[in-house]
Formats: structure tokens, sequence, C-alpha cells
């Protein structure tokens, strides 16, 4: 999915009315998909046809709408087409170490299959004769329900936590914020906070293991919980981290 651009005002009348015959002729014998609706991109100026989206292989779906689509229009900027050999193929062939690219319309022209899983097979590796693999291909487009709306990647939602990752750091969440004592100072701190990091193990040289950190709110004061993935230890301060970071530091 890539933002269209748009056509010279003297080449836009001609090309419409070739699309206009094309499909004219063509609507009686197939029922031609769509790519959908166009939707922005949040904190871009992308916009995106919303099938072509959901079918794109990064992207996937909750209640609240499209995950993932900007690392999808990324990536489709540098991936052509096997079909009409131009750039913006977001759809990928699910078989295996097959790596054909597609358009959604280039797809379906193809004779590929989509569905949930995999979402794409092409011709080759569906073995679905091409006038039935369109017929199918067509149903399943017609049948997404739902909002297609893109949700930027760091958003979070309390009932979806989704996580974010900065190198080997992963945060779950980000708790909700409330007036507390960070050491002997007034401010903001984070209660119901939760995030993994893999760091290197205090009891082995050579490897490494998982830090998993919580906050949570006891008597009015911060506590700082750690628990070290390959021994279970758990650890745990009061107002500060800074002892426990102490700590593993000292200790590894």
């Amino acid at each position: 999915p890539t933002p269209p651009t748009p056509p010279t005002p003297g080449g836009q009348k001609r090309k419409r009315g070739r699309k206009m015959r094309e499909l004219s002729i063509s609507a009686p014998r197939v029922n031609l998909p769509s790519g959908g609706v166009l939707i922005p991109v949040p904190f871009t100026d992308w916009w995106v046809h919303g099938h072509c989206a959901y079918m794109s292989m990064e992207v996937y779906y909750s209640p609240y709408g499209l995950h993932g689509v900007a690392q999808a229009v990324k990536r489709s900027a540098r991936r052509e087409c096997v079909h009409c050999n131009q750039r913006g193929a977001s759809l990928f062939c699910g078989w295996k170490q097959c790596n054909r690219g597609y358009h959604l319309l280039c797809a379906w022209k193809a004779g590929c299959v989509f569905g949930k899983n995999p979402r794409v097979l092409c011709v080759t590796h569906s073995g679905v004769p091409i006038s039935e693999a369109r017929k199918l291909s067509s149903e399943f487009l017609s049948n997404i329900r739902g909002p297609l709306m893109c949700i930027p990647d760091h958003t979070e939602h309390a009932e979806v936590p989704l996580p974010a990752r900065c190198g080997t750091l992963v945060v779950m969440s980000l708790g909700t914020f409330k007036l507390g004592v960070l050491g002997t100072c007034p401010v903001p701190v984070p209660v119901g906070f939760e995030a993994h990091r893999v760091y290197w193990s205090y009891t082995s040289a050579t490897h490494r293991c998982v830090y998993s950190c919580y906050t949570s709110e006891e008597e009015g004061e911060l506590l700082f919980t750690v628990v070290v993935g390959d021994t279970g230890e758990i650890l745990q301060q009061r107002g500060s981290p800074s002892p426990i970071v102490a700590y593993i530091t000292r200790r590894v």
C-alpha cells in the first residue's frame, strides 16, 4: 500500500476512460474486487486502501483496527510485484520458502487465494484454478468486517496491551501515573509499570537471563519489584530502584 500519485490533468481523463471501459467489459464475467476505502496512516502523510492493508503480511487485526500498517508501507516500497513488476507489493505467498509478492488486485488477477491462515497462496501452491480462486478471494474480501482504521504502533489500550520494545528492553505496561514520592521529592510515579529486559546473569559469566520489573503502591509509597529469571530471586525496594540496580550491577 503506497500513496497514489495524482496523474496530470490531461492524462487523467484518458486514463479514467480506459479504466471505465475495462471494468464495463469485465464486470459481467467476474466480480473484480476493490482495494477498499482509503484510510490514513497516523503520524504520516500516507493513505492506504483498507483491504490492501488488511491483507499485508506485517499487519494484524484487533477490535480497535489494523496494527503494523506503517511497517508494511515501508517494506512494500522496496518490494516488486511479480505480476506487474511495479513496487509496492505487500501481499506474499504463505507457502514455506515462496517469496512471491503482489499488490492486492494483482494477486487477485494472478489467481491467488485469500484466506485467514495463510492469508495468501499463489496459484502455484494453492492448487485452485484461477477462475475459482478469483471467486473465493472476492468472497473473502467481501466478508471483511470491523473498523478498518490504522492504529498507531505505540498506542496502548488497557484491554489490549501492546508492548513497546527498545533493544533488549520490552515495556509491557506504563501503568497509571499518580502523585507519589521518589526518594525525597514528590513526583508522578507509575503504579502498575511492567517491563522485561535481557541482561547478563550474575550466576553464570557466559549466560544472560530476563529481569522482570514491576511497580506497585504499598502504604502510599512506590514499591519496586525485580524478579531474576534464572534464579527466581525477588528483589524489592521502596521509594527508589537505585539499590536494586546497584546490587545487580555489583553481582554481575
